[in-house]
Order: C-alpha cells, then structure tokens, then sequence
C-alpha cells in the first residue's frame, strides 16, 4: 500500500512495476467505494537501480481515504497517437483515445495497488488503542472472550 498526503501537489511514490518499458504512463485513480474517478495523462516516471518513482497529482485525495491506482503502460497508445499525428490529426484527450481505441486493444497493466491518504507525517508516532478495557492473557484462562 502507497501512504500519500492529502494535497493537490505533485507526490512521488516509490513501486515496483510488473515490467519496464520508458513509453508513456496512463493513471487511473478511483476512490475505494465510491466510484469517484480521476484519469492522469501527465505522469512523470524515473526509473531507479531497484524500483521505480512515480510522481503525480491529484485533485480527489481526501484525509483517512483509500484509493486504488492502476498505472498502463501506452505503448498502444502511444503508436496510436503517432499514427494520427502523422495524419495531420490532433489528440484533444487522452481520455477518448482509452474509452474508444484501447478498450478494443487492450492496456498493458503496469502496476496495481492501493493508496491510504493521510495527514500523518511523523511516522514514528505509532496510534494506539484504548488500553483502559484490556486484560492480559493468562494460561489460567477458561478460553471466554472478553466483552
């Protein structure tokens, strides 16, 4: 799971991808459970020794929220919009292009995952729960369940 801020400024995660390849990157973001949507077609990628960092922004990120985010490769895509630029033609969204062309060809799945988004920042301040009902186990214990 990717841990991001609750902010429209571009954040950068480090992942692992299924594959490498340098064309260019579709993101998908939805919303866990509430079909919110947002498509990114501006996705910036370095590639590192042992993992990849990918950096983004996005506009639906809201506090204590989880996210799932699929990242395609488009090398489909990327011929596609070749093909029609040679032609004299203009790509006015890269939205139309997925809707229309690769649903049909399909995607290459580049990478997969889920996004918690948080106000935290200071990560050694672990949360804790309420202690005041706990009672300890004991091998003395009859196997009852503490209500």
């Amino acid at each position: 799971m990717i841990v991001l801020q609750s902010t429209t400024e571009t954040q950068t995660a480090s992942i692992y991808p299924r594959f490498s390849d340098n064309t260019p990157k579709y993101v998908i973001i939805r919303k866990d459970g509430e079909g919110i949507v947002e498509t990114l077609e501006s996705v910036s990628v370095e590639e590192k020794e042992y993992y990849t960092d990918i950096s983004f922004s996005c506009s639906i990120f809201s506090d204590d929220e989880t996210y799932y985010i699929e990242v395609y490769s488009l090398g489909a895509l990327a011929e596609f919009v070749e093909r029609v630029e040679d032609d004299n033609g203009t790509i006015e969204s890269i939205g139309c292009a997925y809707a229309e062309y690769l649903k049909e060809n399909g995607l290459n799945l580049w990478y997969r995952d889920k996004i918690y988004i948080t106000s935290q920042t200071d990560y050694t301040d672990k949360h804790k729960l309420s202690q005041l009902g706990y009672k300890e186990y004991s091998d003395l214990d009859d196997n009852t369940y503490i209500v």
